[in-house]
């Protein structure tokens, strides 16, 4: 569904303090020094590669991910059942659910006019006719024939009443929301106004936003994805700033402005886009992190961050969470999957049309270009918004827009191409063991090399055992891999060294993580 509704960004206003403190996961894809787990490498031709997803949908089981729900930090895990109403296992594998939802419903093409996640991961989908229904459901989905909802929605919208109609999919209603609610901050006049991110010039003062997803720009240089009204002409000249927060400005952090990290490079608002780079400089380097506030309403450092390990696109009922400078990390679901707005600029004009998803979560001035990840893949940045307040979550006229990393028509790919490659995380792999499977296959049974790793659904693991030809197995649910052992290997002890590698979609730039080496026990079969 296509809409037509002003929004107003969500840039917000502060004055000059100086302090110096450790730059550790900022409000999204952390600056910081690098961890040394990472290597890039560039594909001959340097053409962008989109993730290869099986063409039908299964749900995957949350218990898959039990042992990866684990490892995530305390104060995510609470946020998470608070605001999702969901365990850890089942959040992450709802990640996992609908990014390869979005696959399916890619290969599906035109046959498909909506999609959506229920809460039970069941991808249900909405078509014109029997042929497309039954293709639709030999393809995994649960198939509508028509969409009485949809074209209630859009008869209310050609009526032009002045609030934008759309699909709650979750109850199952029409819901709507008022243009004439929306507001922007001013700029700031010396007092502080904002919260923690990232600070720059503009007339009359300075703005805040948040950072976005680190990335790699085409010449190898380390760049930041965060929001294009954060990266406008006016301020292409101006350094920015980091900031330093104890807590969200909405829980009363205390700010303070401390080091220049770089400069604006690329972006703008405006013709379906809100998309910007930032180029990163000086002693600080990029890491593929987002900051989970503590669990919500800690400091930037409190807590492990949130490893990104992909781009997804986005697909209603995903479930999706959002770190930034004023309200830290909030939660909530995809509501619409693609949808333009026309935003104003703050001062009664217009900023520019954006096309962009609707989600539940809040976010509030200063927000703006904060990482919205689902699980540990990246989907977007924060954009604009009609919430006053976080009291305003989960009302159904109020909700909050995302500027996409590779969903729709317009996003970070089609926008920058090769000037931005997601940096991701691929840790090194764990060996479980080696176990025999009988009567598997025709030569009857085989010894199988188990693992996990910390990457994502889809990447690829290469092993390689004494002199023997590399091996290759695939990320399975809950970051669990296997691979077939040569059939000629001998019984006994032997060396093997086991490399994870991925490219995530969108990008052209393959990262392999850090090489495991063990030696394993082979059992005379």
């Amino acid at each position: 569904m296509s809409t037509s509704h002003e929004h107003r960004d969500e840039d917000a206003p502060v004055a000059a303090r100086t302090s110096r403190r450790r730059l550790a996961a900022l409000t999204t894809a952390a600056v910081v020094a690098a961890a040394g787990l990472l290597t890039a490498s560039l594909p001959a031709g340097g053409t962008p590669h989109r993730s290869e997803t099986s063409q039908r949908y299964t749900a995957p089981d949350p218990a898959s991910y039990t042992d990866q729900a684990a490892g995530l930090p305390a104060g995510l895990k609470k946020v998470i059942r608070r605001e999702l109403d969901l365990t850890p296992a089942a959040y992450i594998a709802a990640a996992d659910a609908a990014r390869s939802a979005s696959a399916v419903v890619a290969s599906l093409g035109g046959t498909v006019d909506d999609a959506w996640l229920d809460k039970d991961m069941t991808l249900h989908v909405t078509v014109a006719d029997a042929d497309a229904a039954g293709t639709a459901r030999a393809a995994g989905a649960r198939p509508e024939i028509g969409d009485p909802l949809a074209e209630q929605a859009a008869a209310k919208n050609a009526a032009r009443d002045g609030r934008t109609y759309w699909v709650d999919r979750a109850k199952g209603e029409v819901a709507s929301y008022d243009s004439s609610s929306m507001d922007a901050m001013d700029m700031a006049d010396g007092t502080l106004a904002g919260g923690y991110g990232w600070v720059f010039s503009v007339p009359g003062g300075k703005a805040r936003c948040s950072l976005g997803f680190s990335g790699t720009g085409a010449f190898g240089q380390p760049v930041n994805f965060t929001a294009g009204h954060c990266v406008e002409q006016d301020i292409r000249a101006s350094d920015i700033q980091l900031l330093d927060l104890d807590a969200p400005v909405s829980a009363g952090g205390t700010l303070k402005i401390t080091n220049t990290f770089g400069t604006p490079g690329s972006g703008n608002i405006g013709l379906g886009d809100d998309g910007g780079i930032l180029n990163i400089a000086g002693a600080y380097r990029t890491t593929p992190t987002v900051s989970t506030w503590g669990g919500g309403q800690g400091s930037q450092d409190d807590g492990d961050p949130v490893a990104v390990y992909d781009a997804a696109p986005v697909i209603t009922g995903m479930p999706v969470c959002k770190s930034g400078a004023t309200t830290g990390w909030t939660c909530g679901h995809v509501t619409v999957t693609e949808t333009t707005e026309t935003i104003g600029d703050g001062s009664g004009g217009i900023a520019g049309q954006v096309t962009g998803f609707l989600f539940d979560a809040c976010i509030l001035s200063g927000d703006s270009g904060g990482a919205i990840l689902s699980g540990n893949y990246a989907v977007g940045v924060d954009s604009f918004g009609n919430m006053s307040t976080c009291a305003d979550a989960g009302k159904e006229d109020k909700l909050s827009g995302g500027f996409a990393v590779v969903s729709g028509t317009h996003n970070a790919e089609t926008m920058f191409g090769d000037h931005f490659n997601l940096d991701i995380s691929v840790g090194a792999p764990e060996i479980v063991g080696v176990k025999t499977v009988t009567g598997h296959s025709r030569h009857g049974s085989r010894a199988e090399l188990t693992g996990t790793v910390a990457a994502a659904t889809g990447a690829t693991v290469h092993v390689r055992v004494a002199h023997h030809r590399e091996l290759t197995a695939t990320v399975e649910e809950g970051g669990t891999w296997s691979a077939e052992l040569p059939r000629d290997l001998r019984p006994g002890r032997h060396t093997v060294t086991v490399t994870a590698s991925h490219r995530p979609e969108g990008s052209a730039l393959t990262t392999t993580g850090k090489t495991t080496r063990a030696t394993i026990t082979v059992p005379r079969i």
